[in-house]
């Protein structure tokens, strides 16, 4: 179930159509007779867990939970909390992400599978004449995914300094963002790419990622940034960056600078934030602090397409 096509729909039109959804799964069920089913997004596990509530499915459901309980969908939270009560299994992508389930339903058996990173090897660089360093980040243009506050500080630092951002991604916002953009005359020094199939093509020949997320469960592209030999720069929001950091379990004043990049202060106002990311950028343009590459390759090894398999094959085992 896509989230944002139901938005325009009415309250009857939204239960025919779930309805329709559910039917159709009945059958497909029937047809294919599987031993497990697991679901990854939150309106499709509703649905299938409804289902088993109803004893119409039988057999163990996981369920893939990709974003935090605290960041999901108001709409669907109630009935998630409701019928996820059924499921047999959960698979998470961050501890973040698994203490939140595991709160939220004590009995449940959580297991934490990072999302797999798939590393490119006919990664071709970009042309390009923008003038450097490139600042470059890869996600939705979404307020949860702080895109607001990464522009209008980017718009700031980059009226005084040199450098280009590079957006690759789309969203609800970019219309906005892009005027923001346009209003200061930095056409030319903030380029909004929209959504892209060779996210590493760029990354191959920026110099710095930066992400000012207000919630991010796991978050594939630092992993993919970390892989391409970048410095991060990115919020305390929850989960994922911490983890990512391996500071999950550690509490240090913020920001943190450590062999992977920087780990700022979470999101709570701009001019707050402005003067944190201004001092870590100047820094880093200055050489006072630059990456290791050996500790790089081994936090992408853990996050391996094998790992994930192992993981996410023992609780298949465990429930068939």
């Amino acid at each position: 179930m896509v989230l944002g096509e139901e938005k325009s729909l009415g309250k009857l039109d939204k239960i025919h159509k779930v309805w329709q959804r559910a039917t159709a799964l009945i059958k497909f069920i029937k047809k294919v007779n599987p031993q497990i089913i697991i679901v990854s997004t939150q309106g499709a596990s509703i649905i299938v867990l409804a289902l088993k509530a109803f004893r119409l499915v039988r057999v163990p459901v996981v369920v893939y939970v990709h974003q935090a309980l605290s960041a999901s969908d108001c709409g669907y939270l109630p009935l998630a909390r409701l019928f996820y009560k059924s499921a047999d299994a959960f698979v998470c992508v961050s501890k973040g992400v698994a203490g939140e389930v595991s709160e939220a339903f004590p009995r449940a058996v959580v297991t934490v599978v990072y999302n797999p990173v798939v590393i490119q090897n006919n990664v071709k660089a970009i042309s390009h004449h923008d003038e450097g360093p490139i600042f470059v980040t890869a996600s939705r243009l979404e307020t949860i995914r702080g895109a607001d506050v990464l522009v209008s500080i980017m718009t700031d630092y980059l009226t005084i300094h040199q450098g280009t951002l590079w957006l690759l991604g789309d969203g609800a916002l970019r219309q906005t963002l892009e005027q923001q953009v346009v209003e200061r005359k930095l056409e030319k020094r903030i380029r909004f790419f929209g959504a892209v199939s060779n996210v590493a093509d760029y990354l191959q020949v920026a110099n710095l990622y930066i992400a000012l997320p207000r919630a991010e469960a796991f978050g594939v592209a630092l992993v993919e940034a970390i892989a391409a030999g970048l410095p991060i720069v990115v919020t305390d929001a929850p989960y994922g960056p911490r983890e990512i950091f391996g500071l999950e379990n550690q509490s240090m004043p913020l920001p943190i600078i450590n062999p992977l990049g920087a780990l700022l202060p979470a999101v709570d106002s701009l001019p707050t934030l402005l003067p944190v990311v201004s001092t870590v950028l100047d820094a880093w343009q200055q050489g006072q602090w630059t990456v290791d590459s050996e500790k790089q390759k081994e936090k992408i090894d853990s996050y391996s397409v094998k790992n994930a398999t192992k993981r996410l094959q023992a609780v298949i085992d465990s429930l068939i």
